[in-house]
């Protein structure tokens, strides 16, 4: 019994390995970010870099990257294929007499649109009343958004204030209220169009089925 107690614990073993001066050991890669970083297309995104890394690989056409001392500039063509980047980095540093090469891999994400929008509720309880829809902006990048949200007016609908700024935080979430009202004529389902600009572009477009009321008494 004390045989098999012993052999079931775990046991270390410390071994020197003597290497000549000018070998170069090579680490495994390593991946410091846990989410790849969203870039938008015809966009660019700065990368912090170590003293003396350069750059290995670029998986994909459509990403130009121009390193520097302290960091890189990785640049996105508007054509880039939408998807994931990965990129290799790797510098030289030395340890104990030997060049130790190490390198990680940086993962980006290319997306057509920097954000996505809900336009809730898709469903108004009655016709002729004054409600409130909301608009929920959800960013996707790793970099602030300012811009505006248009609710074009549908045929019987009154909306006030059909354009409003907003200001959505890296990779945040934000809501925008619109007054709506829609007359007792219009359809029971009513496309309702999104428009989202970031700075003088259109990020967004989209149109979301709005079911209406029929005000019947129940």
């Amino acid at each position: 019994a004390e045989a098999m107690r012993v052999a079931s614990e775990a046991l270390e073993a410390q071994h020197d390995l003597i290497l000549p001066a000018d070998t170069s050991l090579v680490t495994q890669p390593l991946n410091y970010l846990r989410d790849p970083i969203a870039v938008m297309r015809g966009g660019e995104f700065t990368v912090p870099l170590p003293d003396g890394a350069k750059c290995l690989s670029v998986a994909n056409d459509g990403l130009t990257v121009e390193p520097r001392a302290a960091e890189a500039t990785v640049r996105v063509a508007s054509g880039a294929r939408a998807g994931l980047h990965p990129l290799a980095w790797e510098w030289t540093l030395p340890v104990e007499g030997q060049n130790t090469r190490l390198w990680r891999t940086v993962d980006f994400r290319v997306v057509e649109s920097p954000l996505t929008a809900q336009l809730r509720p898709l469903r108004l309880l009655r016709k002729d009343t004054r409600q409130q829809m909301t608009v929920v902006l959800t960013g996707l990048i790793d970099q602030s958004l300012t811009g505006s949200i248009e609710l074009p007016v549908p045929p019987g609908w009154q909306i006030e204030a059909t354009r409003q700024p907003f200001v959505l935080p890296p990779r945040g979430m934000t809501r925008v209220a619109f007054s709506v009202k829609t007359g007792v004529g219009v359809d029971e389902t009513t496309p309702v169009k999104l428009r989202v600009s970031v700075g003088e572009s259109v990020a967004l477009e989209q149109t979301e089925p709005v079911s209406l009321a029929s005000n019947r008494p129940t």
